[in-house]
């Protein structure tokens, strides 16, 4: 099949920016999909933000050797200026029409990441009946007061599958009215086994130069208030434990503050294995998420998780392989951090069980199964 795939956004120029969807576009096309990516990108964003610019159009290699091809058009976001999200989706329309003019072969089918990139490419899809599908994996669903519901019913009648990361990713888009039970599939986030794995903790620990005998946290996400990175140092602080050390790995405006940090900013994608097999627990109250991948990827290195009792980590954490709080409870965080590090065949446990989900959690096996659901629906 020829896959096109609509997403917000693409890793480009050492920039680690949705990188969990280039794990599924190259999985696709080691699967022997051709598959052609088209990310715009601000132009407005590139000049006043000081963005690096993607090229328009390049080739990736994947590790196996497949081609991947990257269009990333420019269009014009006038978001803080009166009728500026017209102006932008217009214009981001555009770009995806200048794209698709360009291409040898219609392709296949349309993969929309998220819903705002379907609405998007939805008339191109229609007026050329090509069929179009939705990964559902917002941390929270916008409402798009601005379509009318003569379109939403049009939109939602001509999508063919909804592929959602989890059960309330499904229940929001089915609840908003923007697709129905029969049209969903549940399958969550998941990770490349061969990036994310179990090392040896003593080995990581003296790579990075950490001490063999400190309990050590860490955080893996945006330093931003829905993730809830101050929400940890604050924890740790209450603790005042100096055999707690910690590593944020990340970036934004709420940056930890705590005495005993390791290590505070971004890491190289391909260097947080290192970060996470030296850890002891990992955690992250965040307050909302699709599925996060984060901890998907903790899990996969053996971690035991503290994160949010909320519904979007019921899919892939239990009083098993993790400790479920309130996440905007700092006491309840800080004694769940206390209790694990006082507990260690609790850790081993967790630790089991965490590698016991992750297992089944791959983007090879994720992979085959969406493209097995898109197949059904079109047959």
């Amino acid at each position: 099949m020829k896959i096109c795939i609509i997403t917000p956004g693409y890793p480009d120029l050492g920039r680690p920016f949705f990188v969990f969807v280039e794990r599924l576009v190259n999985e696709f096309a080691d699967q022997g999909h051709q598959c052609v990516v088209i990310a715009p990108q601000s132009i407005l964003q590139i000049v006043f933000r000081n963005t690096k610019k993607s090229s328009f159009h390049r080739f990736h290699r994947t590790e196996k050797g497949n081609i991947v091809e990257i269009y990333q058009p420019y269009y014009l976001s006038f978001s803080n200026y009166k009728n500026g999200n017209i102006l932008k989706r217009f214009t981001h329309k555009l770009a995806l029409k200048i794209v698709i003019k360009r291409l040898d072969d219609p392709p296949t089918l349309f993969y929309a990441h998220f819903w705002v990139s379907a609405f998007q490419i939805y008339k191109i899809a229609y007026k050329a009946q090509i069929p179009l599908f939705v990964a559902a994996g917002e941390s929270e669903i916008q409402s798009f007061e601005y379509i009318s519901k003569t379109f939403l019913n049009n939109f939602t009648n001509y999508v063919s599958g909804v592929i959602c990361v989890s059960e309330k990713s499904k229940l929001e888009s089915i609840n908003l009215k923007l697709t129905t039970d029969e049209k969903c599939i549940t399958l969550n986030n998941a990770i490349d086994k061969n990036k994310f794995y179990v090392k040896d903790k003593e080995i990581c620990r003296k790579k990075l130069g950490i001490s063999e005998d400190v309990f050590l946290v860490i955080f893996v996400g945006g330093f931003i208030h829905r993730k809830g990175s101050l929400r940890v140092s604050n924890a740790l602080q209450m603790l005042n434990d100096k055999n707690i050390e910690s590593i944020f790995i990340g970036s934004g405006i709420d940056e930890p503050q705590y005495n005993r940090i390791f290590h505070s900013g971004p890491v190289e994608n391909n260097k947080i294995i290192d970060y996470l097999s030296s850890a002891d627990v990992f955690v992250l109250p965040t307050l909302r998420e699709g599925c996060c991948n984060a901890i998907i990827e903790a899990m996969a290195c053996g971690l035991p998780i503290i994160s949010s009792n909320l519904s979007f980590n019921d899919d892939i954490l239990n009083s098993e392989n993790s400790i479920r709080i309130d996440p905007n409870n700092i006491l309840e965080l800080a004694e769940a951090i206390k209790m694990l590090k006082e507990s260690p065949e609790i850790r081993t446990e967790m630790s089991s069980q965490s590698l016991k989900i992750a297992s089944k959690l791959t983007i090879d096996k994720r992979a085959l199964k969406i493209i097995d659901f898109i197949r059904n629906k079109l047959d």
